[in-house]
């Protein structure tokens, strides 16, 4: 940016009418009251791209072509922000898209217009330091505010365009109830740090924000505050929800609830953190391939993910695509609910409670299914395989209960030819105070592939014949490790642990085993371990297996151990 300051003075009668018109300064924009600045017609950029400025610098662009991306460079820093000045009366007006951006204050009292008549279909971009929505209206005694000014009037302006991008490199603050979108705004992208509420107790705002796709990032990157707590209440809705790049915050509200009628992607890396309660209704949030995504209640917060009242209709034909492969989503809370599917495809689905009462833990209810299995990809007919991922679940006080009607899975790609896989499976991990089974876990491979592990760290474990015969309907197979911190375990002489490799630990109390331990490995290498803290038996007729099968393969390895009382072998 060369010019410190550029100043539009005209009228109506001596308009600027071109294809595309750039202005850009280091110090302001000014366009004065009555000016009027078009772009119709063609020859502009066939295509949208992205417009490369300084770290603070002020920027208007109107033009006939798509919406541009301004991208600032982090290496050439000014001490002073700059602005945008658009006047009373001026009017700027785009047949296909406007892009008003500062970082310091953008100031609007004239007419910006993007697309057809009255500014319905087209693209409109606004960016300013502060972006200040709702109730707008000056009080007395109170300062004007800062940063760019929409009132709920301005909004409802601006509810029929194409998209609409509102940018805050500093916030967005929602100022008492707020409606901003409608269902005819196509996509509306919310990028910036931080969005605060900032009704009070008297004024029971509601913010709803509605749109067909709804994208929350942080492009610019940049930390916030910490996630709080308030009084309004935030709905976020639209048909596909987006949650993309960068670290996200949500201030000033006591529930905040996301919709997505079809889908909610999760892509890129970021966090989304809210200081309340977090209720997302959805039929299927995703991950996007090699995403690392956080979603997180602060503050004694809350999070349900639930499938709502979508029906199968309502899900797009993105939801219905092949998944991406490969990313990662943390979901933390006091409380953990789950009843709709998360997927991430040969990739982690973590859940972590973070409560510290005994009702503070992850649930899985009818109708959730964590889907981390593998997948396969065609490339030029050489068909490739993704092994499955890992599922995690962890409750700091409270328990994992996955309930009837609920599913984890991390098992190898499917070839989709009946049940035919390939690829490795994957992993299971549970922490917790118990964990109660009653619904299903899957960790299935082919016969030469290595099938599923499984991890369990519980303070008590209520019935560990129903477990171990849901592992081995499950089918992993290749390794089990079960820590139990409090009380005894007896492994019943019906039961069969059908693994590889077998891990298991009573801290404080025995172990007792009349059953079978372990299958071997034909290739060799198996490995059992029995560690128990007051005294470990195996009764007659008991077995611990892990031997080798195949011609030459070597034997494996049995490790049977007490802290304290006695080894007992009943022959």
């Amino acid at each position: 940016t060369v010019a410190r300051e550029v100043r539009v003075l005209n009228d109506a009668a001596t308009a600027v009418t071109l294809p595309e018109l750039i202005l850009t300064a280091s110090g302001s924009v000014d366009v004065a009251p009555g000016s009027v600045l078009r772009a119709t017609g063609s020859g502009s950029a066939a295509t949208a791209g992205a417009i490369a400025l300084d770290a603070n610098s002020a920027l208007l662009r109107l033009s006939s072509g798509p919406q541009a991306t301004p991208v600032r460079d982090a290496t050439v820093v000014s001490t002073v922000p700059a602005d945008v000045s658009i006047g009373s009366g001026a009017v700027l007006s785009a047949s296909r898209s406007l892009l008003v951006d500062a970082t310091g204050a953008t100031q609007s009292t004239g007419e910006l217009l993007a697309g057809g008549d009255g500014g319905q279909g087209g693209s409109l971009s606004l960016s300013s330091r502060l972006v200040n929505l709702g109730q707008t209206a000056p009080a007395a005694g109170v300062p004007p505010l800062g940063g760019l000014v929409l009132s709920n009037a301005d909004l409802a302006r601006y509810a029929r365009l194409d998209e609409l991008v509102l940018r805050g490199y500093g916030s967005i603050d929602f100022l008492g109830s707020t409606q901003l979108g409608s269902g005819s705004t196509a996509r509306l992208v919310l990028d910036t740090p931080a969005l605060r509420g900032l009704g009070t107790a008297a004024t029971a705002a509601t913010v709803d924000v509605t749109a067909g796709e709804l994208s929350l990032v942080n492009t610019r990157g940049g930390a916030a505050a910490l996630a709080s707590g308030g009084t309004a209440i935030l709905n976020l809705r639209a048909d596909t929800l987006l949650l993309g790049a960068g670290d996200k915050v949500i201030n000033g509200f006591a529930s905040v609830n996301l919709q997505a009628e079809g889908l909610l992607r999760a892509d890129a890396q970021g966090s989304l953190s809210a200081g309340a309660a977090l209720a997302v209704e959805t039929p299927l949030l995703r991950v996007g391939s090699a995403a690392r995504q956080r979603i997180s209640a602060l503050g004694g917060g809350t999070v349900s993910i639930a499938r709502g009242s979508a029906t199968a209709s309502a899900v797009t034909a993105a939801a219905l695509a092949a998944p991406a492969l490969g990313g990662q989503l943390l979901v933390e809370g006091k409380r953990i609910d789950v009843s709709t599917t998360l997927q991430a495809a040969s990739g982690r689905i973590s859940l972590q409670a973070n409560g510290t009462a005994a009702s503070d833990g992850v649930t899985l209810a009818r109708g959730a299914s964590l889907d981390a299995s593998g997948r396969t990809r065609d490339f030029n007919g050489s068909i490739v395989a993704a092994g499955g991922g890992t599922v995690a679940l962890a409750a700091l006080a409270g328990a994992v209960d996955v309930q009837a009607g609920a599913s984890v899975n991390v098992s190898a790609a499917n070839l989709g030819s009946g049940t035919a896989l390939a690829g490795d499976a994957g992993r299971l991990s549970v922490r917790g105070a118990a964990l109660l089974l009653a619904g299903d876990v899957t960790g299935q491979a082919a016969g030469n592939d290595r099938s599923g592990s499984v991890d369990i760290d519980v303070a008590t474990l209520a019935d560990f014949s129903a477990l171990n015969s849901a592992l081995n309907l499950g089918g992993f197979a290749h390794e089990r490790q079960l820590r139990q911190r409090s009380g005894d375990l007896r492994i019943e002489a019906l039961d069969n642990v059908q693994a590889r490799s077998v891990s298991i630990t009573a801290d404080s109390g025995r172990i007792d085993v009349a059953g079978s331990v372990g299958r071997g490995a034909a290739e060799g290498g198996a490995q059992i371990t029995l560690n128990a803290a007051t005294g470990l038996s195996l009764a007659a007729g008991a077995s611990v297996l892990a031997q080798g099968s195949a011609a030459a393969a070597r034997g494996g390895e049995v490790r049977l151990s007490t802290r304290s009382g006695s080894l007992h072998f009943d022959t």
